[in-house]
């Protein structure tokens, strides 16, 4: 596993504050927490009850495979039985289908609606339509990153159509997340913007 490489930058300064005072403060974000391995992060608030966790079938975060947002509880019920789900969780995974710079230009007609969102400056492109009798959910994410990669949201529920309070959080999660503020935002990004110095945080073998 790589361990973060710190590094501080020296801008101009009369005077030091602890230097460590806040750097601590990335792995307290929720973004890093629920999606701990991405390259680039999506550096984003998003609009999720407290108690929904991050959960890896494989016991390890993948970005190219699919990890599950929801309620302990019902993330271990689901990870043993699919069938067994009784709370709405979200299935979140970097898809392989399309790249940012194809994602308005999808074929979304074999859904019944679609709309363009944005999270900042990070593109968010939803869909609703009916597969396998089902009613589908999802949404795909601009990363913003040189490798032009999309995060693919799936809703997953009870059932074969969401209940309202269901899909209010569904709806919650993609209409009141938002990009974090500049501060917040650059510390998602490793950098610890401090006054006369920055703390840069780098992924290091």
């Amino acid at each position: 596993m790589k361990k973060p490489l710190t590094i501080l930058i020296v801008m101009i300064a009369l005077s030091f504050p602890p230097l460590f005072a806040t750097s601590q403060n990335r792995q307290d974000l929720r973004c890093l927490q629920l999606l701990p391995e991405l390259v680039t992060p999506l550096a984003v608030e998003f609009a999720l009850p407290e108690n929904f966790i991050s959960i890896s079938p494989n016991g390890k975060s993948d970005p190219c495979s699919w990890t599950f947002w929801g309620p302990r509880d019902t993330l271990e019920k689901f990870l043993e039985d699919p069938q067994s789900i009784d709370h709405p969780i979200i299935g979140v995974q970097i898809t392989s289908n399309v790249t940012q710079s194809f994602l308005d230009k999808q074929d979304l007609s074999l859904f019944s609606s679609h709309k363009t969102l944005n999270w900042g400056d990070y593109p968010v492109f939803t869909a609703v339509g009916e597969m396998f009798g089902v009613s589908a959910h999802i949404a795909w994410v601009g990363l913003n990153c040189p490798s032009d990669a999309v995060l693919f949201f799936n809703f997953i529920y009870p059932g074969d159509k969401p209940t309202e309070k269901e899909l209010a959080l569904w709806n919650n999660f993609l209409e009141k997340t938002k990009q974090l503020p500049e501060q917040k935002f650059y510390l998602a990004m490793g950098q610890d913007l401090q006054p006369g110095y920055t703390i840069a945080t780098c992924n290091a073998a």
